[in-house]
């Protein structure tokens, strides 16, 4: 299951720099211009491949972590490319903006309740011994 997590966040990273880019000439400049929203886009990648890093040693752990990894890099891909291609409307890149920071809620709430899943494990460990 950890493997397939860390394919589909490297996938997930790899395309929405993909998408990020290909609206813009693959120069040199051009990449450096969009450096910033390209980090704050990639950031949510960074964070759910540190929660498969960590919070995969229990079975609730590897639900939660796996079944958001997958709505979050199927979903963006969905909302990026329908938004910035299909789609297409003035406000569409306020979703670069946005996206990336629900993202990066979800981590934090998935890193919270993790942690004190994590936490109440241990606890109840040391109460039964």
């Amino acid at each position: 299951m950890a493997i397939w997590n860390t394919f589909s966040l490297l996938f997930g990273f790899a395309a929405t720099a993909a998408i990020i880019l290909g609206k813009s000439p693959w120069t040199v400049q051009e990449i450096l211009n969009h450096s910033v929203e390209l980090f704050w886009c990639l950031s949510p990648y960074a964070a759910f491949g540190l929660l498969n890093l960590f919070f995969i040693k229990t079975n609730f752990g590897k639900i939660l972590v796996s079944a958001s990894i997958f709505f979050v890099v199927w979903g963006s891909l969905y909302l990026y490319s329908d938004s910035l291609y299909i789609h297409s409307d003035p406000q569409s890149p306020l979703l670069l903006l946005f996206i990336p920071l629900y993202q990066n809620s979800l981590a934090l709430l998935i890193f919270l309740i993790c942690s004190s899943h994590l936490l109440a494990m241990k606890t109840k460990e040391k109460v039964f011994k």
